[in-house]
């Protein structure tokens, strides 16, 4: 059971949604609350390290977690779903300046990095859209924000297909390399996340900014997106190095393939068609950087909780341009074309036949 400390407005906002929550004590304002689904966002894990005192009982279980409301919009990151608005800059940093970013990073934070490593697998809509009609496999009862995050995200794939992502945390020693167990990804906890395309450039184009669904802790994911006629096409390993500064997130990640550049290459002489995900992971030093140059990409991105506050957004541009004023001259912000954040599926017109993905020439 863990508690958190949260504003009376906030506890309103969030008690709307779920009445999981029980109070515990109130005091200056503020509300100590607890329930089973008061959960932290995995996000903000170091703060639980930092920040954040454990009260034992008697059993040793941790029972009640402090957490001091500051008035940032960080409440976010205690609940086990997300909808928001991201904003985010973007910068290049090469492999051999990486631990001078994470210095430049650590200091301006105030906070060592916190380390993770992400199975992404991804997920192809359908050539004609038709949302998360099937919810066959999503546990039941569901809880309130959990079939309200599902409906917000049934009506923007209703509208036009996408790519899926469905992400699970692994550990490199215990998940990864020959003598690994297969993990059950149905039985495993994970995000599925949808990304929107971005908007069109604004006076500051060097921001990008997007609407994102996150559903966190959902058991059954390979299953759900199977039962809505989503097909797994690819997966891929991330490395992330996450630092907080009160509501804003800097993130330096890198991706990997699972397997030889070949098997990724068309028409390629060991490249085929993979239905399901692997069994099991390669070894870590067996993956491959999926950029040639091994290059790091930074984010820092700010989160607004709703699209439809124009006060709220601009803050949060203005909170990153300030950064970026700060960091000018140690991280080279560059102006992303938005297609490169393009997930949308082109939609295949009723009565014409979709073209093959792949065409071999020569003997068969």
């Amino acid at each position: 059971m863990i508690a958190a400390v949260w504003s009376l407005e906030l506890l309103e906002t969030h008690l709307a949604l779920t009445n999981k929550f029980s109070i515990l004590k109130k005091g200056s304002g503020d509300l100590i609350i607890t329930g089973d689904q008061a959960r932290l966002h995995p996000l903000h894990q170091y703060h639980q390290t930092r920040q954040y005192s454990w009260q034992r009982g008697a059993n040793q279980v941790p029972t009640e977690l402090i957490w001091p409301f500051r008035g940032t919009r960080s409440d976010r990151h205690c609940l086990d779903i997300i909808t928001m608005y991201e904003l985010f800059l973007t910068a290049l940093v090469e492999d051999a300046d990486f631990q001078a970013a994470c210095a430049v990073l650590g200091g301006f934070c105030a906070m060592p990095p916190w380390e993770t490593v992400n199975r992404v697998l991804y997920f192809q809509g359908p050539p004609r859209p038709a949302g998360i009609s099937n919810q066959s496999s999503i546990d039941k009862p569901m809880r309130k924000d959990v079939a309200f995050l599902y409906k917000d995200l049934h009506q923007n794939l209703s509208r036009q297909s996408f790519v899926l992502q469905a992400r699970y945390e692994i550990l490199k020693d215990r998940d990864m390399g020959p003598s690994s167990a297969p993990q059950d990804l149905d039985a495993a906890a994970g995000i599925l996340r949808w990304a929107d395309f971005p908007d069109p450039p604004t006076a500051r184009p060097v921001l990008t900014q997007r609407k994102v669904v996150e559903l966190w802790e959902q058991k059954k994911l390979p299953s759900v997106m199977r039962d809505n006629n989503y097909q797994f096409k690819t997966e891929t390993v991330e490395e992330l190095y996450r630092f907080f500064r009160d509501d804003i997130e800097f993130c330096l990640s890198r991706q990997y393939f699972l397997k030889r550049i070949n098997d990724y290459m068309p028409l390629g002489p060991t490249q085929h068609n993979t239905t399901e995900p692997l069994q099991t992971l390669p070894a870590w030093d067996a993956l491959t950087p999926m950029d040639g140059q091994n290059r790091w990409v930074l984010q820092i991105k700010a989160h607004v909780l709703q699209d439809n506050k124009p006060d709220e957004i601009r803050k949060a541009q203005d909170q990153l341009m300030a950064i970026r004023g700060e960091l000018d001259g140690v991280f080279d912000f560059k102006t992303i074309d938005r297609k490169v954040h393009d997930t949308r599926l082109a939609m295949q017109q009723q009565g014409i036949q979709a073209l093959p993905q792949r065409v071999m020439l020569g003997k068969t």
